[in-house]
């Protein structure tokens, strides 16, 4: 497959596409409806996101504080929205970038018994983050001390919080989904300290609607390393397709299901990857260029978490499955056409 290895090496970078979504209100960029009492007119602003403040903190006792960094152009402190009410943040706006440097230097110095957040606000994209549980460490100094004796990443922030018991959990933050990604693959399975930890995306409003329907962890970190195939010829076998896909990452299964009357294959195809990064990259890879799979042209996407109005569905041996799927609203549904996405046969192997 030299053209497939050509293409590989043609495209090894980083394609992920970013958005300003953050999580709850860690959200460097999100905006806010109140205005500022702290204004000057300025041309140009370099601004930050502050988080962690003292819920008494104003405009002004904040901008009093990162005046030692440089001239403020404005400010606006804001209280979190939602379930995080009891939290606040402020936009720090400076006059100049080595103001704005000289401020993120300081990211989680201590004020008011607080330690801030301090982050450069980019409003066109966000941190991609991976949520680390079961830590039995003090702070997030003492996690960035043993993460980095486990690998290298280009982690921008950490934030740690104290979970039920004596055990803590933290969010990581990185720049891209990439990286981001990257940390969740190479730090799946360790221990720190001899314990076992957990790493996962922050779930998707999807994603905890099926884990209330019944579906299990590990079947949703299934769906993160797996691609659904379709529009296959029903000459492609599953030895055509693990033989195609491997040039791209290692793989756990590839699955082909077939029809219950002919056996005949359905022209679609599950390929679960060992790593979600390999997942990824084939995607884009494959939407960026023309492939063939034994002389077939086909589709390609990520296979999502599927659940539509009915979020379970009754089989004949009595049990209810929640459905899961490739992330349509509607298509083929097990054993017929309906709208519930292909699925439950997939994730039983």
């Amino acid at each position: 497959m030299t053209d497939s290895q050509n293409i590989l090496n043609q495209n090894n970078s980083d394609s992920a596409k970013k958005s300003q979504t953050c999580i709850d209100s860690m959200n460097p960029s999100e905006e806010s409806k109140e205005t500022s009492v702290v204004q000057k007119t300025s041309d140009e602003v370099f601004p930050v996101w502050v988080g962690d403040i003292p819920l008494d903190t104003t405009d002004s006792s904040i901008a009093g504080f990162f005046t030692k960094f440089g001239d403020v152009s404005s400010v606006r402190c804001t209280n979190a929205r939602g379930k995080q009410k009891n939290r606040k943040y402020a936009f720090v706006n400076f006059s100049s970038s080595n103001a704005q440097k000289a401020a993120c230097a300081h990211d989680g110095i201590e004020w008011r018994g607080n330690n801030l957040q301090i982050k450069f606000r980019q409003t066109a994209e966000r941190w991609h983050q991976i949520f680390v549980g079961n830590l039995n460490l003090n702070n997030q100094v003492e996690l960035k001390n043993e993460l980095n004796k486990l690998g290298n990443w280009k982690i921008q922030g950490i934030r740690m919080r104290q979970g039920q018991g004596k055990n803590k959990y933290a969010f990581v933050f990185f720049n891209t989904n990439r990286e981001a990604s990257e940390f969740y693959d190479d730090l799946s399975g360790k221990s720190i300290k001899g314990q076992n930890i957990f790493v996962e995306f922050p779930r998707t409003p999807e994603e905890r609607a099926a884990l209330k329907a019944g579906i299990a962890q590990k079947q949703l970190d299934k769906a993160k390393k797996t691609v659904y195939i379709s529009s296959l010829n029903v000459d492609v076998t599953e030895a055509h397709i693990e033989d195609f896909c491997k040039q791209y990452g290692e793989i756990t299964k590839v699955k082909v299901p077939k029809d219950k009357n002919t056996h005949e294959s359905r022209g679609m195809a599950f390929v679960e990857f060992v790593r979600k990064t390999s997942a990824d990259k084939f995607v884009d890879l494959m939407l960026q260029n023309e492939m063939k799979i034994n002389e077939s042209s086909f589709k390609v996407e990520k296979s999502k978490i599927n659940l539509t109005r009915h979020l379970s569905r009754k089989f004949s041996n009595g049990y209810n499955h929640a459905w899961l799927g490739r992330g349509h609203m509607s298509g083929r549904g097990y054993g017929g056409r309906g709208n519930y996405g292909f699925a439950p046969w997939f994730w039983s192997w």
